[in-house]
């Protein structure tokens, strides 16, 4: 499998006004399980703030699009049966994301930020998750589910799949700004499940957090750009197996100064943080727990202030019924230097 060339250059910088939140309504995070969608986590390389990338259901199929902060611009990116976990390459040129069944096989694919270019990476047994491209762009991380969990990466090209670690539930792995480690979740040979960091070569397996699995549990790790700090969701066990509710925390790399983010009183999707790092995207849902009505991208500033949406798909169940929603966004990043 050759690696295309690039496109040209990315989209230049936006900012704009975040549109307003309807009176009421409450920034509750929904939980991609209600909108049968998979979550992943990533991370936000540093950069000025590009297009959002998210996931968009139609019939049987899921496509990718993005979309400028301020809600304009939206443009299709696939439309080719089911695409999910886009995640963006460090210079803001690419997209790595799975393609293929969504409950069964599929591989991972990257392809240009306007959807063209597209070329297949893995040719892999089992089910795929969470992509994400290392900081130069040469090598991808990803989950394997087939009877066991592991985490690998591989050349942008297909070539060169190396194993870094083997367990139980691993997932949402991503490279850290510098390249040097490698964030993900689960149990890493045979350990209690948490937060981990581990070198991109296997070595030095660190943990992060340590829930107690009677009470809480810790999902979706997201590097903040400065390469510092983890962003993640620790869940509050409830009624319902279904629902993440929680609390968006903030650790340092050495396990130390844990701090609460923001709460909310509802569920939890994936965050990603804008590659300014002053901005987290994530998903409100308006749900019950048998089904969903709609579900928007969201940006909010780090302490929970100036909420709003960048998506109408609400707005537009409302107005005329339509159920529809937006999931697993990807925050463009547009380098400086």
């Amino acid at each position: 499998m050759s690696q295309e060339n690039v496109e040209g250059e990315p989209d230049p910088p936006y900012t704009c006004p975040m549109k307003p939140v309807r009176r009421g309504l409450l920034l509750a995070v929904g939980a991609l399980a209600l909108l049968a969608l998979p979550a992943t986590a990533g991370a936000a390389f540093p950069g000025a703030n590009g297009r959002i990338a998210y996931v968009e259901p139609e019939l049987s199929t899921y496509d990718i699009y993005t979309v400028l902060p301020d809600g304009s611009g939206t443009e299709r990116l696939t439309n080719d049966g089911v695409n999910l976990y886009p995640s963006w390459s460090a210079n803001g040129y690419r997209l790595t994301y799975l393609h293929g069944s969504y409950y069964g096989p599929n591989q991972v694919f990257t392809i240009g930020a306007h959807g063209r270019n597209k070329v297949q990476v893995t040719d892999e047994k089992g089910r795929l998750r969470s992509p994400h491209f290392s900081p130069s762009g040469g090598r991808i991380v990803y989950a394997r589910w087939f009877d066991n969990s592991w985490i690998f990466t591989i050349r942008s090209d297909g070539t060169d799949r190396r194993r870094v670690v083997t367990g139980d539930y691993l997932d949402s792995p991503s490279y850290s700004p510098n390249g040097r480690r490698i964030a993900f979740v689960g149990e890493p040979n045979g350990r209690r499940s948490g937060i981990w960091t581990i070198e991109a070569d296997g070595s030095h397996l660190h943990r992060l957090t340590r829930a107690d699995g009677d009470k809480n549990f810790d999902l979706f790790p997201e590097w903040a750009p400065d390469g510092r700090h983890v962003l993640f969701v620790r869940c509050d066990v409830g009624a319902s197996d279904r629902t993440c509710e929680g609390d968006l925390k903030l650790i340092r790399l050495d396990g130390s100064h844990r701090r609460t983010i923001t709460s909310f009183f509802g569920h939890f999707s994936p965050p990603i943080f804008s590659p300014t790092g002053d901005r987290v995207a994530l998903v409100h849902i308006e749900a019950s727990l048998d089904d969903y009505f709609c579900a928007d991208i969201y940006t909010i500033r780090l302490g929970g202030s100036d909420q709003g949406p960048i998506t109408d798909y609400c707005e537009q169940f409302h107005n005329d019924g339509t159920r529809d929603f937006a999931g697993q966004p990807s925050w463009q990043p547009i380098p400086t230097r």
